[in-house]
Order: structure tokens, then C-alpha cells, then sequence
């Protein structure tokens, strides 16, 4: 009887070399992403309310306004800061109305986060919550930060 000869199969091996090229690019994406969000949040010290049961709401569409402090001078406001990359003067309250009542045309359910160092006075933080009433957006968030215990 005639012997077979043993035929040996190929070695099958996984090739992950695409794979983690898509990994690492997704993790330069979202480290930029991050990045790019904490960009739009400037660095200010928001209030702490000490007996507030407020709890944060998440609203769809919404943008930021800051009311960015001025160092040289405690409790007066240097800029408006609508957004990401729009800056006001403090008493430009006629602009900031326009720009709000845009967003509201492209969107009615916008919502707006208003954040203010905790240093500023009222009489600063007012003509802000005056021109976002005036431009007619109901969803106004009011940035605290609240001790989580």
C-alpha cells in the first residue's frame, strides 16, 4: 500500500496592525476633542451655593455664555465671551441680545449656560441675564459648582 505524504497546512496568523491603527486614531480624536471642549470653558471659579437642592439639567441645544473676571480689577467684568470663540465688551449687552435672538431663529428650545467667576458683583452678571430675557430663551442655566457628598 502506497503511503500518503502528510501535507502540512499553512499557519493562519492575525494580522492586527489596521486594528490598532484604528485605535490609536481614535484616541488622538478624542484626546483633540477634549481638548478642543475644554477650550470653550475658561478657567474662573464659579459660585457654590451652600443650601441649594438644585440639580443639573442637560438641555439639547445650548451654548455658553462666560462673564470673564477682571484680575486687576476684584468684582468688575472684563468680557462676555458668547460661545467658543466670540468676545464682547462687558457693556455690549445690544450685541449679545442679537446674537442670542440668532441662535433662538435656528433653534426655539435652545438653552443657555451662564457661567460667572464667583468674584464678579450682581450689578456685572445682570445686563447679561437681562439681554438673554430680552432675546426671548427660556432654558437659562445658572453654572454653580455643588459639592457632590
Amino acid at each position: 500500500m502506497a503511503r500518503r505524504k502528510k501535507v502540512e497546512l499553512p499557519k493562519t496568523e492575525l494580522n492586527i496592525t489596521s486594528m490598532m491603527d484604528l485605535v490609536l486614531n481614535l484616541l488622538t480624536f478624542f484626546v483633540l476633542c477634549s481638548n478642543l471642549a475644554m477650550a470653550e470653558l475658561p478657567p474662573m471659579e464659579p459660585p457654590q451655593p451652600t443650601k441649594s437642592k438644585a440639580r443639573p439639567t442637560e438641555a439639547v441645544n445650548k451654548f455658553t455664555i462666560n462673564i470673564l473676571p477682571n484680575k486687576s480689577s476684584p468684582g468688575d467684568a472684563l468680557s462676555i465671551k458668547f460661545g467658543s470663540s466670540i468676545e464682547l465688551p462687558r457693556d455690549a449687552a445690544g450685541e449679545l441680545t442679537a446674537l442670542i435672538a440668532a441662535e433662538k431663529a435656528k433653534s426655539p428650545d435652545v438653552g443657555v449656560d451662564l457661567r460667572a467667576d464667583r468674584s464678579l458683583r450682581y450689578d456685572q452678571v445682570a445686563p447679561v441675564m437681562a439681554a438673554i430675557k430680552a432675546s426671548g430663551v427660556t432654558r437659562i442655566n445658572v453654572v454653580a459648582q455643588i459639592d457632590q457628598n
